[in-house]
């Protein structure tokens, strides 16, 4: 959207004509349905993912990774189906996916020692962009013979849909949180924003057993939906004619920025890279104040989510 449309729609919502401003909302293309899928594909495969290496499940490696390249396929297929440039959007589709799942990836790239990587991650990196992208273009390519007879939703109610899964990656979170809470693995690791010395992302898989995998994996989950918050922000404001609703979203990157830190202070007690015990200070109160406002995070995906789709967009051009 150009600055001078924008321009126009913010005054025209500003005097009150809020039914120009939704319509325009609906009648134009804003790539946000791209990301919506590019998106939802990488939050399906992080859930696959989590179930089959949780403790006490016996995922065969191979059946792992067999159905997380059959995500990407099908993430392409969808993106096939609906777009009206069927093998861009599966290309892309794949790409924003594997883009995403670097932040995972890194925790098979770590060396023994903290601080270093394989020699092999100079391949897994780029390989992992090129395959996930030929993925998605290989799923667009068999939906695309199946293309829906109505492609505008794509195009139309990305945003919507973007939102959605940032709702979904959110509930998800929640679940997570509370297998941590139930296991009482909140301390499970002892140091934050680093995991025992490590980066993050760069924590080996090897080393993620027990009540560690419980916490480390709600880690990198609220990693990935903070993420989707922020992109999801950045499209609301760059599209959304109906200034309130952009604002909210803005406020939700806020909330889960608060979120990562109340949840990171929950083990520390305070600012510090140290992992003795005898330096941290774990607090029961930010743990709880952390538990509540995931629910009220939640409760704002929700909102942004009915607030931006189509059937409250009709509702308010009706009115």
């Amino acid at each position: 959207m150009s600055v001078g449309s924008r321009s126009t729609l913010l005054s025209a919502e500003h005097s009150g004509d809020d039914k120009a401003a939704v319509a325009e909302t609906g009648a134009r293309s804003d790539g946000s349905g791209l990301l919506a899928v590019g998106f939802g594909t990488s939050v399906v495969m992080w859930t696959v993912g989590y179930i089959c290496r949780f403790p006490g499940v016996s995922t065969p490696s191979w059946l792992l990774l067999c159905l997380l390249l059959l995500c990407l396929v099908s993430g392409g297929y969808i993106a096939g189906r609906v777009s009206n440039r069927p093998l861009v959007a599966g290309l892309l589709t794949g790409l924003i996916a594997a883009t995403l799942n670097l932040l995972v990836l890194g925790s098979l790239l770590s060396g023994s020692e903290p601080g270093t990587i394989v020699p092999s991650a100079l391949w897994w990196l780029p390989g992992s962009l090129l395959v996930s992208s030929l993925l998605g273009g290989l799923g667009a390519t068999l939906g695309r013979s199946q293309r829906s007879v109505d492609t505008t939703w794509f195009s139309h109610n990305g945003v919507a849909a973007l939102a959605v899964v940032g709702t979904a990656a959110t509930f998800l979170l929640l679940i997570v949180g509370g297998i941590v809470t139930g296991s009482e693995a909140g301390l499970a690791v002892v140091d934050w924003p680093n995991s025992y010395g490590y980066n993050m992302f760069l924590y080996p898989l090897s080393r993620m057993t027990g009540g560690i995998y419980y916490e480390h994996g709600h880690r990198l989950l609220g990693a990935l939906v903070g993420l989707t918050t922020v992109v999801l922000a950045l499209q609301l404001y760059r599209v959304e004619p109906r200034r309130w609703l952009w604002r909210l979203g803005l406020f939700a990157v806020v909330m889960v920025a608060l979120q990562g830190i109340l949840g990171g202070l929950r083990v520390t007690g305070h600012f510090t890279l140290s992992s003795d015990p005898a330096v941290t200070r774990p607090s029961i109160w930010l743990a709880v104040t952390h538990g509540v406002l995931g629910q009220l995070f939640f409760a704002t995906m929700v909102a942004i989510a009915v607030f931006a789709s189509a059937a409250w967009t009709r509702t308010a051009t009706a009115q």
